[in-house]
């Protein structure tokens, strides 16, 4: 999953690096594509660093964190017979 995950973010800024890259050299400014190129590389490797080394959590756990005092308040109001 995280070799994927990469490969993704890395695939977005080289396709973002040729294109602008492309524009930048054609108008003649070489400066800012160093200084374009510094800074995806400098971006795209957080971004790959934050990628492996963060857990992502599920989308379940965010719906139980919404949800759970509302079931709580209903589960002492209403309590199970059983």
């Amino acid at each position: 999953m995280l070799g994927e995950l990469s490969l993704l973010i890395l695939s977005v800024a080289v396709l973002a690096a040729v294109v602008e890259l492309y524009r930048l050299v054609k108008k003649g400014w070489r400066k800012e594509a160093a200084v374009y190129v510094l800074l995806l590389l400098a971006g795209g490797t957080l971004t790959v660093v934050i990628a492996i080394y963060n857990n992502f959590t599920s989308p379940l756990e965010l719906l139980i964190m919404v949800y759970k005092p509302s079931l709580d308040w209903l589960s002492s109001i209403f309590p199970a017979k059983g």
